[in-house]
């Protein structure tokens, strides 16, 4: 099984815990770790290969963000960010023909994610959700349209067939999951991550 990590940052636990946790529960598959140039030279990635020398570490461009908090200029940084790695898979998909793709940080890009049914040319993908907010805002009159919105970019993506999983270390999330009944793609975890629903599969 060929597997694609994609992880283009190098802030928090993303390269130091989750990715180095991922690669080692996934036993036996061929692993690709899609990152940036800025990364590429970090004494974190260094370790992981010295850790995993198997692992084929590929380069896409940075991510890009906004300091400006408007939630429409925010929805605008999350489809360039999601374009920019659309492209750069599906290329890279034609030469490596990718069983799964896993995403360490699903909110670059989950409000636009959501809006497509293929996004990777018929590959599976599943990632950490790690501000999920949706639950932050139920039952609060004043947020009630936020609360709707995000409601609504949320079960949007789930139902997407392609979609796998959803991680999430939130246990107040989880719990709101429960509720709505919509936890059949969602796993939770406390640190640190492991995907035990791909160790099953093969």
């Amino acid at each position: 099984m060929k597997f694609l990590i994609v992880e283009p940052e190098i802030k928090g636990h993303f390269l130091s815990l989750y990715v180095r946790n991922v690669i080692k529960s996934l036993k036996n598959q061929q692993i690709y770790l899609l990152t940036s140039k800025k990364i590429r030279n970090s004494n974190v990635l260094n370790l992981i290969k010295k850790d995993y020398p198997e692992l084929k570490i590929l380069i896409t461009d940075e991510l890009i963000y906004s300091k400006n908090k408007n939630p429409l200029i925010l929805f605008f940084f999350q489809l360039l960010n999601f374009l920019k790695i659309k492209k750069k898979i599906n290329l890279l998909n034609i030469n490596y023909s990718f069983d799964h793709i896993f995403f360490t940080n699903f909110d670059h890009f989950d409000k636009i994610l959501c809006f497509y049914k293929n996004p990777f040319n018929f590959c599976s993908f599943s990632g950490i959700l790690v501000n999920p907010r949706v639950h932050q805002f139920y039952g609060k009159k004043n947020y009630k349209i936020k609360y709707l919105i995000y409601k609504f970019f949320f079960l949007k993506l789930i139902k997407n067939k392609y979609l796998k999983k959803i991680f999430v270390n939130d246990l107040l999330f989880y719990k709101f999951l429960k509720k709505l009944k919509v936890i059949k793609k969602i796993s939770y975890f406390n640190e640190p991550v492991k995907l035990e629903y791909f160790k099953k599969k093969n």
